[in-house]
């Protein structure tokens, strides 16, 4: 696999009809602002016929909130592909998670394992974090950690699934993770730039979200989709799309995995992939 640390030109991605990008370290910049190049490069993107979805580990909630301050109405995959919201419609489209029952039975067996770790729970807007919880995730939730989650989950007056479960532990993410494998190995675990760890139901992942979407959108040939991450999280639509493409601040994991590497996200490397891909549509359709 060819790794070019330069964007790609328009004649070597013709052909994309829909493309997957992360938010957090890649359409996002290091202020965590999407800068007017970017937007306007989405903009480009979308009318030169190329569907252009946002697939992010942050809850929908986070998602209503960028789509009104970025000026944004393209889908938004939520939750590390736990659900779908329309920025056009504001409806969430698809949900898919942990049953309550399923998701009291993984926070009693995380406590069995470990007296020491700290849980939270994700919906479209409840989130609730246990005291204790790192104090950088709850500020960026708005969120006041208080009592367990355990009394969260009952509380739940909804069929709709969680989302997401994340999970911290003093001793390190590594020591987290073995005491989710134990715990339920059936999980699906992924990390960005955090120390603690996300959990989503079996199969749910961004790979799984990419082809989801690309089945709405008409049955887009995967080969025909494009994927743009920098984090681990981002390996599965990474593997899943036919154009993979790493950003120059990626976590050295993410760079097997990808057939381009982009500038940063300090230096607009989403926008660049994006004019590129646009342009090679155009030249593809005449």
């Amino acid at each position: 696999m060819s790794r070019r640390h330069a964007s790609p030109a328009p004649d070597e991605i013709s052909g994309v009809d829909l493309v997957g990008i992360d938010l957090d370290g890649t359409a996002l910049n290091g202020q965590r602002q999407m800068t007017a190049t970017t937007r306007a490069a989405i903009s480009l993107a979308t009318h030169s016929g190329v569907c252009v979805i946002a697939i992010t580990g942050r809850p929908v909630r986070e998602c209503r909130e960028l789509a009104r301050l970025f000026s944004l109405d393209i889908d938004f995959v939520g939750s590390n592909g736990a659900a779908v919201w329309d920025a056009r419609t504001g409806a969430v489209r698809r949900r898919c998670g942990f049953t309550s029952a399923d998701t009291y039975q993984l926070v009693s067996k995380l406590r069995r394992c470990s007296n020491e770790i700290r849980l939270g729970i994700v919906g479209d807007d409840v989130c609730a974090l246990d005291m204790g919880f790192p104090e950088d995730l709850a500020r960026a939730w708005h969120v006041e950690p208080a009592g367990c989650v355990e009394e969260a989950v009952i509380d739940l007056q909804t069929p709709d699934p969680v989302q997401k479960v994340v999970a911290w532990h003093p001793c390190g993410r590594d020591h987290a993770i073995s005491l989710i494998r134990q715990a339920d190995p059936s999980a699906e675990l992924s990390f960005s730039g955090s120390d603690f760890v996300e959990l989503t139901a079996p199969g749910v992942h961004k790979g799984s979200a990419l082809r989801a979407v690309a089945a709405e959108n008409g049955g887009c040939d995967l080969g025909r989709c494009a994927a743009i991450g920098d984090m681990p999280n981002d390996i599965p639509m990474l593997q899943a799309a036919g154009v993979s493409l790493a950003m120059g601040n990626a976590h050295p994991s993410v760079f097997a995995h990808a057939l381009y590497v982009l500038p940063t996200h300090d230096s607009d490397g989403v926008a660049a992939a994006l004019v590129a891909i646009a342009r090679g549509k155009e030249n593809g359709d005449r």
